[in-house]
């Protein structure tokens, strides 16, 4: 078929030679030329392709439609087609889905979406997540599968082959997300309603490797009890005070929060570090949004109630900022140019602060439970361990911790009167009377001057 630019006086040539020729000016727009016992016809045709739909459709004879009529027919045409067939809204999404291949690679994402949709970007982690096992765990076992030709063995294999590198949680996190992803098939109509789902638990027990050769989870690095005070007292050093990142591990540790809370986190796109506008005026209350904590879905935002030198070292930051120059600086936990905090800082000041501490004939903040190195998320078990040693009301602990307390939701109370003092009494352990007083001074400096002329000897008295 050739192509042409159409003028009327082309037309007039092409009409004597049997054929079909489109117009390149109008898209869609084809002259069919056949000769009849009587001489040359001529018929004007508007041909389209939707998809793997095509349309051609007869809009005219010529000479008795002219070609500017022509193009006008086929333009309208063209702008009918577009508007029935909807081919950029939601009907497009709908017959797009529709002639997809119904592979597991292709429906993982629509479902991830559709969990998305239905419980809200709060937590982007999880939908990350989500994402992650279908492509690292799911696809290279059923991933051009359609969802009914995928048997319990295969969910089988998936999970035993999931048990040689991961925890036993997060084995239990990939079949949970594999038993909901085939539950929104079954209700999209896209799994028998008949057939029970190859998640089956009693099905899948049997062909699951035994719970001895599984890959058991081990907690993370805590800080001992006895090493708090000495880490604190190691921070409020003259080596590390001036550090913001020793400053944030300080303010994470009396917090009992998660260090992605704090100054953000590498693995969790989209969280927010600590912010001035989620403390009161008072610096007496941190709120941490929901979209911002592991469980916010659930649990909703989590709110700290802060102590003494939890609200001594807000002051201290906010001090150094105003001393810089970084007024409108949004960020609780900044750089010295009042940009965001880099989260690889705080392993190299952890790094550096056991280092320090072996050096002065200490342990080097290491945990004996797992002879690793303390981590940023051992501190919460620091604060845990120490709250069962004191007697401390469980309830109190699992809620500064942000974990579920009642999995019906009964119980909503955050409980932030009784929640203070116990943070007050946290940090009255992890600070010694000196320590308490050497960070007081970096705040309000005028008492460091009273107290060092206080402890002056007394003059000597001379003889008349």
């Amino acid at each position: 078929m050739s192509q042409n630019i159409f003028t009327d006086a082309v037309v007039a040539l092409l009409i004597c030679l049997e054929g079909d020729y489109t117009d390149g000016a109008t898209p869609g727009l084809t002259l069919s030329v056949h000769e009849r016992e009587g001489g040359c016809t001529a018929s004007w045709i508007f041909r389209a392709q939707v998809r793997n739909n095509r349309f051609k459709r007869t809009i005219g004879t010529y000479p008795k439609v002219p070609l500017a009529e022509a193009r006008e027919r086929a333009l309208l045409c063209r702008d009918i087609l577009a508007t029935c067939f909807d081919l950029t809204g939601p009907l497009a999404d709908a017959v797009a889905f529709r002639e997809t291949p119904k592979t597991i690679r292709s429906l993982w994402p629509l479902w991830v979406e559709s969990e998305k949709s239905r419980c809200g970007d709060g937590a982007q982690k999880t939908w990350k997540d989500l994402l992650a096992r279908g492509k690292n765990h799911v696809f290279p076992a059923v991933g051009d599968k359609a969802p009914a030709e995928v048997l319990t063995g295969d969910v089988a294999r998936i999970l035993n082959n999931a048990y040689v590198t991961l925890h036993e949680s997060t084995v239990r996190k990939l079949h949970r997300d594999i038993a909901k992803f085939f539950a929104w098939c079954r209700a999209s109509g896209l799994y028998p309603v008949g057939l029970p789902p190859p998640t089956e638990v009693s099905l899948l027990l049997p062909l699951l490797v035994r719970p001895i050769n599984r890959l058991k989870g081990t907690p993370p690095p805590a800080l001992a009890e006895k090493d708090v005070q000495r880490f604190v007292a190691l921070i409020l050093s003259e080596a590390f005070r001036t550090s913001m990142a020793a400053m944030a591990l300080l303010f994470t540790l009396l917090t009992a929060s998660r260090i992605g809370n704090v100054v953000g986190s590498l693995n969790r796109e989209g969280t927010s570090p600590a912010q001035w506008k989620d403390f009161n005026k008072s610096l007496t209350l941190w709120t941490i949004p929901a979209q911002n904590m592991k469980c916010g879905a659930r649990n909703g935002s989590h709110v700290v109630p802060l102590s003494r030198q939890a609200r001594d070292i807000l002051r201290l930051i906010k001090k150094r900022q105003e001393e810089r120059g970084l007024t409108s600086c949004p960020y609780v936990f900044a750089t010295r140019n009042g940009k965001r905090f880099d989260y690889r800082l705080i392993p190299e000041t952890i790094r550096r602060l056991c280092e320090a501490d072996l050096k002065t004939n200490g342990n080097g903040f290491v945990d004996e439970e797992t002879g690793s190195r303390m981590h940023t998320h051992g501190f919460r078990a620091t604060f845990k361990t120490w709250g069962t040693n004191h007697g401390v009301d469980w309830t109190l602990t699992e809620l500064s911790l942000h974990h579920a307390i009642d999995n019906l939701h009964y119980d909503r109370a955050k409980a932030v009167s009784r929640r203070r003092r116990l943070m007050e009494q946290w940090a009255d352990f992890c600070f010694t009377e000196k320590t308490r007083e050497l960070l007081r001074s970096f705040v309000e400096p005028q008492n460091e001057t009273k107290t060092e002329v206080f402890l002056l000897p007394p003059p000597e008295k001379k003889e008349a």
